[in-house]
């Protein structure tokens, strides 16, 4: 197998789809197992001992649900021919051809990269971060990706050269809804520049490019660093009122510092609108981040 075709099978690998999304197992699963080549541990891995790092990780970066499945990915890879799993043909299967976990557990299954696959990764690093970015780029919104390098284990050096360039129309879609919303936080207001340039401002996609969010400005909002990780976290959300968005807050957010005050001080709080009217953020991409991403229940019910 060559590089280019390892990397065009997985970007070929066929995710499940849950009420019209697309379902992150199996690329946190592969993301997981590519922290592990780069930190030169070995091919194979335990069923009981991946399993709940997997579902840390889904539960951090999946949709908000309560199916968390690590033995889904773990043998549905097989199908995708990047993962093997030893002596398979003697696990029983349920009637759509999953694996049990308690029998993975039980019988200290473990699975892996095939054989060729993990010498190419290991004989060649920059695959590795080719991969990975690959998979982040595709799957998950660009904040992120630092947080899911750090949790799957990817952390070497590399440089910005090596991952994957902002697409020019994904810049020209900033810059837009920057101007929109006239370089200010939509949510707390912030608005530092540095040299007539924007400092910590950037643009954030209610349904997300990877789920089939568009590059258009009803589609999001200009948020600070801050809250552009909270809206994509899901510890923040909007819901409508008569007069526009108001702010919602997660009842999953905690935490005793001033710094959390003001942010559940913000549900509520009424959401910046664009200049142009027509370009405010649209009910379906509201209610798609609402489903799918926010942290339910909100704090309180915000007032209609």
């Amino acid at each position: 197998m060559t590089q280019a075709e390892f990397l065009d099978r997985l970007a070929r690998i066929r995710t499940a789809l849950w009420q019209g999304v697309r379902t992150p197992h199996k690329p946190l699963l592969l993301l997981l197992a590519l922290g592990r080549v780069a930190q030169g541990r070995k091919r194979l891995v335990a069923f009981a001992s991946i399993e709940s790092e997997f579902r840390r990780l889904l539960v951090e970066f999946g949709p908000p649900r309560n199916a968390r499945h690590a033995v889904y990915p773990f043998g549905r890879l097989r199908n995708d021919g990047l993962w093997e799993i030893p002596g398979d043909e003697a696990l029983a299967t349920t009637s759509r051809g999953d694996l049990y976990a308690k029998e993975l557990r039980e019988r200290s299954i473990v699975g892996g990269f095939p054989r060729e696959v993990y010498q190419l990764l290991a004989a060649n690093p920059s695959l590795v971060v080719a991969a990975a970015e690959q998979l982040l780029a595709r799957y998950f919104p660009s904040s992120h990706h630092d947080d899911i390098r750090v949790a799957a284990g990817l952390r070497w050096d590399w440089s910005v050269t090596q991952r994957y360039p902002e697409r020019p129309d994904s810049a020209a879609f900033r810059i837009q809804v920057l101007e929109e919303y006239e370089r200010r936080c939509s949510i707390c207001g912030f608005d530092v520049s540095l040299d007539d340039r924007t400092l910590g401002l950037d643009a954030v996609r209610l349904k997300w490019s990877s789920h089939g969010g568009p590059n258009d400005v009803s589609n999001a909002l200009a948020a600070c660093l801050l809250h552009q990780r909270a809206l994509n976290r899901g510890a923040l959300g909007i819901q409508p009122d008569r007069s526009g968005y108001r702010v919602l807050v997660s009842g999953k957010v905690a935490g005793s510092s001033a710094a959390t005050a003001r942010l559940l001080d913000l549900h509520g709080r009424p959401v910046s609108r664009p200049r142009t009217p027509a370009l405010a953020p649209s009910a379906s991409f509201v209610d798609w981040h609402r489903k799918w991403v926010f942290q339910t229940p909100p704090r309180l019910e915000a007032t209609a």
